[in-house]
């Protein structure tokens, strides 16, 4: 699926406009360019690089779409869209560290996962939940603020992620965002080839003060 294909699902299921996805994605492929890259080898300067040539341009997979609708729902500042999706990427669980060790010392008990998805960090988890429609169907809300993120689920269970960094390292946004779990299934079923199960095209995106867009 290439990029402006994704972007018109992603215009009628959010009810933004066709300009807020174009300007949200060509900021993140101009900014992802200061990107190093990271262990997971997922992110990284090319991570919205495009083929040249017949066929060419920029094949969005699921991780590319769950990059992408972090930065749809994130919001704030075009100038600050690569720095804010990195930083909701990377919410995490409290008393998640990163390989296992806490200080200097190796992890003695298991770390701590989201009970929908198994993951620790906000981003992966969000990734898998669009790689798979059964996780999404499970999906009731998802909420994002500049202090952390949640997952609702199963009619009440609750994943939630910390920003676990300074406050002057934190996303630049000042509301928190609601996603219906209607959008996140819909996202969902643009990769899970369900041809049985049609999209609920419905806006759902609200902040706490006033509309998303």
């Amino acid at each position: 699926m290439k990029l402006n294909t994704f972007g018109a699902q992603m215009v009628a299921m959010l009810g933004i406009e066709m300009s807020t996805f174009t300007e949200t994605s060509r900021a993140l492929r101009e900014q992802s360019a200061q990107f190093e890259h990271d262990p997971s080898g997922r992110f990284g300067p090319d991570i919205l690089k495009g083929r040249v040539g017949p066929g060419g341009g920029i094949d969005v997979d699921p991780f590319r779409a769950a990059f992408m609708l972090i930065a749809l729902i994130g919001g704030g500042l075009r100038k600050e869209a690569a720095r804010n999706v990195w930083r909701i990427w990377h919410f995490r669980l409290p008393g998640y560290t990163r390989g296992g060790f806490v200080g200097e010392e190796p992890q003695a008990q298991p770390l701590p996962s989201c009970g929908l998805t198994g993951e620790g960090r906000f981003g992966e988890a969000v990734l898998k939940i669009i790689e798979d429609e059964d996780l999404a169907a499970r999906v009731t809300l998802l909420s994002v603020s500049p202090l952390g993120a949640e997952i609702v689920f199963d009619g009440g269970e609750v994943s939630r992620f910390t920003a676990g960094i300074p406050s002057m390292n934190r996303p630049r946004f000042y509301y928190e965002a609601k996603v219906d779990g209607v959008i996140i299934q819909g996202c969902a079923r643009l990769f899970g080839g369900s041809a049985t199960r049609p999209n609920r095209l419905v806006p759902a995106v609200t902040a706490a003060q006033g509309e998303l867009v």
